[in-house]
This record gives structure tokens, sequence and C-alpha cells, in this order.
């Protein structure tokens, strides 16, 4: 290719993203929160606004620190003259490290036609857990729980219970063994 032929190339990809944005608004990336630790969840929201109706969606792609739990795509709304649509994923963390959605593009529908328009980035951070010193000595086990006042009170007036029942049964035996 000439160097004429790709300027005039960036210069279309360029001229088509503005129209597209200009159609559709921008996608944006909010992340709820944005560090957590391994086994907890975070939200990822994609969400855009648009003058005229639009429509986007939108393809995560998958990560080995990440758990997919849930995906919810958001319908379009219209409020005050804005179209709002926003599509939300719960995401688990597995391991440590970091995760960034970037060069990720949406497919905008719009009254006028479809395009790709560039998502902002966002990045979630995975901490790791505190490292502990290994230690080759186990764990003492937990002391039992103190017997309170209480709990032999309780077995005192369970054990009196169990010998007036018993006497009972004898005497009763007693008396139907005489009548």
């Amino acid at each position: 290719m000439t160097h004429l032929s790709r300027s005039a190339i960036m210069g279309l990809a360029t001229l088509c993203t503005a129209a597209l944005t200009a159609m559709g608004g921008d996608v944006t990336l909010t992340l709820d929160p944005a560090r957590i630790y391994p086994g907890e969840l975070a939200t990822l929201q994609a969400s855009m606004e648009s003058s005229s109706y639009a429509s986007f969606t939108l393809a995560l792609p998958p990560d080995e620190h990440l758990l997919l739990v849930s995906r919810e795509p958001g319908a379009v709304l219209l409020a005050d003259g804005i179209y709002h649509q926003s599509h939300r994923w719960v995401v688990q963390a597995v391991s440590s490290g970091e995760v960034n959605w970037e060069g990720l593009y949406a497919l905008v529908s719009t009254t006028q036609g479809m395009g790709g328009v560039a998502v902002a980035p966002a990045t979630l951070t995975i901490l790791p857990y505190p490292a502990h010193e290994e230690s080759a000595t186990p764990a003492p086990l937990p002391l039992p729980p103190s017997a309170t006042a209480s709990d032999t009170g309780r077995f005192i007036a369970l054990v009196a219970t169990i010998a007036v029942l018993c006497v009972a049964l004898l005497a009763a035996r007693r008396w139907r063994a005489q009548a």
C-alpha cells in the first residue's frame, strides 16, 4: 500500500468512528469495587447515553483471573429525551492479578446503521492475601468451653428429675403388683 492509501483508510476509519460516536454516544465501563481479593465479587457495568435511539452489545473476553457469575443485558430506556442502556456483569475473582479491559469495541446499532465504538478502558485489581509465615508446628486445638454454674445447675436438675421418675416408676410397679 502506498502512503496515500494508508492515510485515506485511517481517515475513513476515524470519520466512521466519529460519526458512530455522534450517533450513539460513548460506551463507558465502571467497576464496583475496583479492588477485590480472590473469592470476592465485582460488578462491571457498560453504559451508553444518546440523544437519538441507539443500542449496543459488548462481549467481554474470558480472563484466567475471573469467573463470570451473571450477565444482565439491559434494555434501551428513554428518560428526559435521552436514551439509556447498560449491561452488567458480576464476576468473581479466582486468583490475584490485574484484569485490564482495554481495546474493547461495542457494536452500536442506531437508526442510521451499525458500527463499532471504542470502549473506555477499565482495570480490576485483584489483591493477593497477605502471606503468613509457614510453620511445621500444627496450631493448637481449641480449648473446650468451660462449664459454667448454670450448666452445672441444669445437670443436677436433670439427674434429680431422672431419679424422681425412676422412684415413681418403681413405686407404680409395686403398687400394681400388690393390686
